[in-house]
């Protein structure tokens, strides 16, 4: 409402009215710091980013980074309890897609390639989707849910319908084939640079034997 917001970075010498540019931003919400006794509605934990350029427009944060990135060299498991890294949208060019990925399609009356999950997603809105595919990605334990992206071969990297995300309670790791089963999300928008084109969620998510 007043166009600020509060963002935490590592030390750096700045100074009040300096103009930067923040990068690889995880929010945070109902985030309550003991040194200043208050309680954030939400707060960036960021790096500043001297490459990043700075918009004209006072306020805004600006985040070059990939999908998933996190602040600094934080590893998902020491994140703050209730983060949510600024993911990006899944639609984008994946940075993290293994080569020549070849699996085959799930079996089943609601099975789909990823592919064909883009092409359909407003029909397959809010129903049920299974997918076989390759883990390349995975952050656990961010608002109390395992967030993983899975490729299959299908789509493409320029048209950007070859990655999708899944919100899961299980665990992977990355390079397993799984069968992922959940309901299909559309334009999923968490706020402040996390948001989804698709998002499969509240999967499960088995290995294949």
């Amino acid at each position: 409402k007043t166009g600020k917001v509060w963002a935490a970075i590592p030390k750096t010498p700045v100074k009040a009215g300096d103009e930067i540019a923040i990068a690889n931003i995880m929010i945070m919400k109902d985030f309550h710091s003991k040194t200043l006794e208050k309680t954030f509605d939400f707060i960036l934990f960021a790096v500043a980013s001297e490459g990043c350029p700075v918009k004209e427009s006072g306020g805004e944060i600006v985040s070059e980074m990939p999908s998933g990135m996190m602040p600094g060299k934080m590893s998902p498991a020491s994140m703050p309890h209730g983060a949510m890294p600024a993911m990006g949208d899944s639609t984008k060019k994946s940075k993290a897609a293994p080569q020549d990925i070849k699996v085959s399609k799930a079996v089943g009356e609601d099975a789909y390639t990823i592919e064909e999950i883009y092409s359909k997603k407003e029909e397959l809105s809010q129903k049920t989707v299974t997918v076989r595919a390759i883990v390349v990605k995975f952050m656990p334990q961010i608002m109390g849910k395992n967030w993983i992206h899975i490729q299959d071969g299908t789509g493409s990297v320029e048209k950007g319908n070859n990655d999708v995300a899944v919100s899961s309670l299980d665990t992977v790791e990355i390079g397993e084939e799984v069968i992922v089963n959940g309901t299909l999300g559309i334009d999923k928008d968490f706020g402040m640079s996390c948001a989804f084109g698709v998002l499969i969620e509240d999967a499960s998510v088995n290995n294949v034997e």
